[in-house]
């Protein structure tokens, strides 16, 4: 609702902003109001665009749930154990928000780090989480490279037996 009362704010402050250049023009014509007034025109036609999407949200309540996350305070630190997003709503950049949120809080507390946790060690343009390594290095983050997790068999016997059992059996084993 605020959403929509914003943007017909603005289309109504572009209106008055167009009614006045068409008066300048009918006075004076010239090449910069009318480089103004098509610039207005198609402001006005991408907030027209807005308000009609905004009319598809009233179907999902009067609040829209943009990004969630979960964070958990460790020491220091706040991490970002995982978050997500409605891609329905994705223009509105909700995870930009909610991270910038949570920021303002680790200063807010006095937290030394804010951790967005878990990226893959590949960083190419190609790599299957390029996307979320350019989200989270858009925050000017640090990558600390961490050794990551082993598996040290107590008893090496009956470890080759599970692991051969699981293989018999098609259970698939987490590796790292």
């Amino acid at each position: 609702q605020d959403y929509t009362g914003r943007l017909q704010k603005t289309l109504e402050t572009l209106r008055q902003q167009q009614a006045e250049t068409e008066d300048s023009i009918a006075r004076i014509r010239s090449k910069k109001m009318l480089n103004r007034l098509k610039e207005i025109e198609q402001k006005t036609a991408s907030v027209q665009k807005h308000l009609e999407e905004a009319g598809t949200f009233e179907a999902d309540g009067p609040v829209l749930k943009l990004a969630a996350g979960i964070f958990f305070d460790y020491g220091q630190e706040v991490i970002c154990l995982m978050s997500g997003y409605d891609e329905r709503y994705a223009w509105f950049c909700g995870p930009y928000a909610m991270h910038w949120q949570m920021l303002k809080h680790c200063l807010e507390q006095g937290y030394a780090r804010y951790n967005l946790y878990g990226i893959s060690g590949e960083f190419g343009d190609d790599a299957v989480d390029s996307g979320v390594y350019a989200f989270k290095k858009g925050f000017n983050g640090e990558i600390w490279e961490l050794p990551g997790d082993f598996e040290i068999p107590v008893d090496p016997v009956r470890y080759s037996l599970l692991r051969v059992a699981r293989k018999l059996k098609g259970i698939r084993h987490r590796t790292s």
